[in-house]
């Protein structure tokens, strides 16, 4: 069975942005207003829909700061937008790249959480027959006790010294 360790050495992807450069974060952020503009959304509603504060969506669309992948991908989703859309070449192919690399992990982890789930189940079942069996032996013992005969208890006395 997979350790949580295993799930986070492979998290990390998730929480770095694709893009690197100031002028980088402001093609980012004028694509992503343009995105929200084009879907008739606010940056309160993809504030709303992504549980984050309205002022972070508006730093993200002035490139004062960046999305992680996963928020990125969060938000393409909100404003119903796809990688092909994004600007510049060599922008939208790390965002591509990066999005490609996160469905991948995804696959990864989902494999790995079925696998745990699989393991915990057979553990589970494993302990749930040895819990029955031990019910049984415990039954059989107190059936046992009850049905045999009980030998009076003889009654000693202090020896004398």
């Amino acid at each position: 069975m997979a350790t949580n360790s295993a799930l986070a050495e492979r998290a990390p992807i998730l929480h770095t942005c694709p893009v690197t450069s100031a002028e980088e974060r402001k093609e980012l952020g004028r694509w992503l207003a343009k995105l929200r503009d084009g879907a008739g959304l606010s940056q309160d509603d993809v504030a709303a829909e992504l549980r984050v504060d309205r002022r972070q969506v508006s730093r993200w669309e002035t490139g004062e700061s960046s999305p992680t992948s996963w928020t990125l991908l969060r938000i393409l989703r909100v404003v119903g937008a796809d990688v092909p859309e994004a600007p510049g070449q060599p922008l939208a192919g790390r965002i591509e790249r990066r999005l490609q690399s996160l469905e991948a992990e995804f696959h990864a982890l989902s494999e790995l959480l079925s696998a745990n789930r699989q393991a915990l189940q057979e553990l589970l079942e494993q302990q749930t027959g040895a819990t029955a069996e031990l019910v049984d032996t415990l039954r059989e013992l107190e059936k046992t006790v009850r049905t045999s005969p009980r030998k009076p208890q003889s009654k000693r006395r202090p020896q004398a010294s």
